[in-house]
């Protein structure tokens, strides 16, 4: 999920629900940066209504990297615990 904002202490509380439900959380940076996560938004909105199907969402890929990234079981704000792993041996990124 992407946050932005100006606190970080509300930024780790968020970040920790996010983790409890299983996000990984990308931190864009201040509230400045927030103009930008509505205009992804939008982009979500059009799409779903042109091809009504609203079961769809953003992630982000990093080039090279070839390791699936998430939070831990049990991850926190005092230990955020993120868990790299190989991909799946069906992915495309283990080939």
């Amino acid at each position: 999920m992407f946050i932005a904002g100006d606190s970080d202490d509300a930024k780790k509380t968020v970040s920790t629900i996010l983790n409890d439900f299983g996000w990984g959380v990308v931190d864009v940076g201040g509230i400045e940066s927030s103009r930008y996560l509505e205009a992804m938004c939008m982009v979500w909105v059009l799409t779903a209504m042109r091809t009504n199907n609203w079961n769809q969402a953003f992630k982000l890929l990093r080039k090279g990297t070839r390791r699936l990234i998430r939070p831990t079981p049990g991850a926190s704000s005092a230990n955020p615990g993120w868990d790299i792993a190989s991909p799946p041996a069906d992915s495309p990124a283990s080939s």
